[in-house]
């Protein structure tokens, strides 16, 4: 009587063992999760850049013109001609001792003298209106003849348009890729003995 009784008990608790591990262990109850995800947005942001840019602006430019370079003889006289007011002329003469004379004509006795050097060589540097003009070279008494080096260079200013470049920093808006995160909640399914440890 007693193994007939454990015959129908023992299939009946393998059945329920069975069941029971069934229930426990096969996802039938949803559970919520917080989930950390990673996205990407576009957003604007400004971008700085550097483009060279040309201008035109007005600058003082000196100017020059050589007049006369070359040897003469002493009783020769250089005529030369200024036709600017704002000029100067700059010279250099090498020659026997002497006096070395600028005249305001090329006729001596009529004219005004505006510069003068005694020696045999010197340098000048003078301001002179518009006009015509003449070199005299005088040497020393008894030293009659030869010849001296002469150099006439008339220098101005004039303004002239330049174009000249600067360099400049400009800004646009352009798309960027900004990575993010944020949380969400997913649902699965779980084991009923989770959602019991769980808690």
């Amino acid at each position: 009587m007693k193994e007939g009784k454990w015959h129908s008990i023992l299939p009946m608790g393998l059945v329920l063992v069975l069941a029971c591990s069934l229930v426990l262990t096969t996802s039938c109850v949803s559970k919520e999760y917080s989930v950390t995800e990673t996205y990407y947005e576009t957003e604007m942001r400004q971008e700085s850049y550097v483009v060279t840019e040309r201008y035109v602006t007005e600058q003082l430019v000196q100017k020059s013109e050589v007049l006369f370079e070359g040897d003469c003889y002493v009783v020769e006289a250089v005529l030369f001609t200024i036709n600017r007011s704002d000029a100067t002329l700059l010279g250099t003469f090498e020659g026997p001792p002497g006096a070395f004379r600028i005249f305001t004509s090329h006729h001596p006795p009529a004219g005004k003298m505006k510069y003068e050097s005694l020696g045999g060589r010197g340098t000048f540097d003078i301001s002179l209106g518009p006009g015509e003009y003449h070199t005299a070279f005088s040497p020393h008494p008894g030293m009659e003849g030869g010849m001296y080096h002469l150099r006439l260079t008339l220098v101005w200013t004039e303004l002239e348009e330049a174009t000249e470049q600067k360099q400049a920093t400009k800004y646009r808006e352009v798309p960027v890729q900004v990575e993010k995160q944020r949380t969400v909640v997913e649902t699965r399914k779980v084991p009923i003995w989770e959602l019991i440890l769980d808690r």
